[in-house]
């Protein structure tokens, strides 16, 4: 193993990259909050439930007609990388660049002979016919982009990686913004069309510096040196398609047994729950996936790498989830209104079950890496039978309340399953490491949790509470600093800084 790799896999190399991402993923979502605000300001709710429609409509497209490149593509950069054989990298990037091509022509000619029934579908009339029409180009360029973003993140070019993703991100709003303001909502295709073609210029300056020569090949070759990257990137959608599946059929089982508004209240906890602790597992999977797929073919290796992963990911986030539980109701008061408090409980046992997502989590993108493509399916499928069966009980005898409780189930039962899973495919177990790590974590967790519940509005839940949130960023500071010395690190920097200002 080269020196870079044993870097990559170090605790420090681990945070640096989580550091480096979530840094990536908080600016955008910035960036997104300050694009939402003026596009609302300039063109109103009308104009944002058109934008809102075309975009989801065309990137659910994408989603399946991207055949799940965006992560399978990444596996196999890192494998070529890893092996430092540039013959084999030529042929790994030439492959990669022309299946991007040609999935991104798939979504482009479905879009526009669609069209018509696509905007039928999405606005109940064919008024967004030439709308959609146009925005069938911007599929090519969607799917181009996820290429050289694969070929960033696949040959470890991180700082490359970031400025891409956030100088993008800077321009299109720039630029974009002027076409809703003269042109309101007739500027809407336009600037989608414009966003897609920034982003795509962007990542596409980055990737001129990866060391990269064109290799010949015919149709055939594609296929021979693209299949295994195909077959894996589809059964990853597929199972993006089943936790979608998953989600649509809660959301219809909510508003049969329950009501419209119930599905409304449901789905607010679980956008506050997933979007701030995805964000930190979506910047750790950045790094992550590329790592473990470089090291594939040593077993001993990838379970020592998982370990760490785990160990660093329940430090960062545990805190996290300590806070959205103490102060849930607060949350929910700020990001929603006091109509939503009916939630609050649900809430708080979200946070609680992402204690076990997160460990889960880090497991399976092990099957993905190894290009286990069954088994991850397999596991897929099985969670799925008891997400949908204890999530239905639960809601059905416990309302909200008896839906989160499920919900702590099925997160323990993909662990326990990724456990036994992995133990048998490549003989991971966890290391004495994560205990240490784990079981004061999920105390604290439960301690937290506890409060939560019994405490109601009484002022000694929140000075308990606080305690246990100071208690658990006290403990993952210090065990973070025994693992990357955070100390000696600061320090460093402050005296490099000082030397360079002489």
């Amino acid at each position: 193993m080269t020196e870079k790799v044993k870097n990559r896999n170090t605790y420090g190399g681990i945070f640096k990259a989580l550091a480096l991402f979530g840094g990536v993923k908080v600016i955008k979502i910035l960036i997104s909050i300050i694009r939402s605000k003026a596009i609302a300001m300039l063109i109103g709710p009308a104009g944002m439930g058109i934008n809102s429609l075309l975009k989801s409509t065309t990137d659910t497209i994408n989603h399946l007609t991207g055949c799940g490149l965006h992560t399978s593509a990444v596996r196999d950069v890192a494998k070529a990388y890893h092996e430092n054989n540039q013959d084999r990298i030529n042929t790994t990037i030439t492959t990669l660049r022309g299946l991007v091509w040609f999935t991104g022509l798939l979504g482009g000619i479905i879009v526009l002979v669609f069209a018509g029934p696509l905007s039928q579908f999405a606005f109940g009339n064919r008024d967004y016919t030439a709308a959609f029409r146009i925005l069938s180009i911007m599929m090519i360029f969607l799917q181009i982009n996820v290429g050289q973003i694969a070929l960033l993140q696949g040959c470890f070019h991180y700082k490359d990686l970031a400025k891409a993703t956030l100088t993008g991100q800077i321009l299109s709003l720039v630029l974009t913004l002027p076409l809703y303001y003269f042109f309101r909502e007739k500027g809407i295709v336009p600037a989608l069309l414009l966003a897609s073609i920034i982003a795509v210029i962007r990542s596409i300056v980055f990737t001129r510096r990866v060391p990269y020569q064109k290799v010949k090949m015919s149709l055939k070759d594609y296929w021979k040196n693209g299949k295994e990257m195909l077959t894996l990137g589809i059964v990853i959608s597929l199972g993006g398609q089943i936790s979608n599946a998953s989600s649509y059929l809660m959301n219809i089982i909510i508003s049969r047994v329950g009501s419209v508004e119930a599905v409304g209240l449901y789905h607010a906890a679980m956008s506050m729950a997933t979007s701030y602790v995805f964000l930190v597992l979506s910047a750790m999977t950045t790094d992550y996936v590329p790592r473990l797929s470089a090291i594939a073919g040593d077993d001993q290796e990838q379970i020592v790498a998982i370990n760490k992963q785990i160990e660093m990911v329940l430090m960062i986030m545990s805190p996290l989830l300590v806070a959205f539980m103490v102060f849930a109701k607060e949350a929910l008061l700020i990001l929603y209104s006091s109509e939503f408090f009916a939630v609050k409980h649900l809430l708080e046992l979200l946070m609680f079950a992402m204690f076990f997502r997160a460990i889960s989590w880090c497991i399976s993108y092990a099957f993905i890496a190894r290009g286990d493509s069954k088994t991850f399916l397999m596991n897929e499928c099985i969670i799925f039978v008891f997400s949908i069966s204890l999530k239905y009980a639960g809601f059905y005898y416990g309302s909200f309340t008896g839906i989160g409780i499920a919900i702590i189930l099925v997160y323990i039962i993909y662990t326990i399953l990724m456990l036994v899973v992995s133990k048998r495919r490549f003989g991971f177990t966890l290391s004495s490491g994560f205990y240490k790590i784990a079981i004061p974590n999920f105390i604290i967790c439960v301690l937290a949790l506890t409060v939560s519940f019994l405490g109601g509005a009484h002022w000694w839940r929140y000075v308990i509470g606080t305690m246990i949130l100071g208690g658990s960023v006290w403990f993952s500071y210090t065990e973070l600093d025994k693992r990357i010395h955070i100390k000696d690190a600061l320090m460093a920097r402050v005296n490099k800084k000082k030397k360079d200002e002489q």
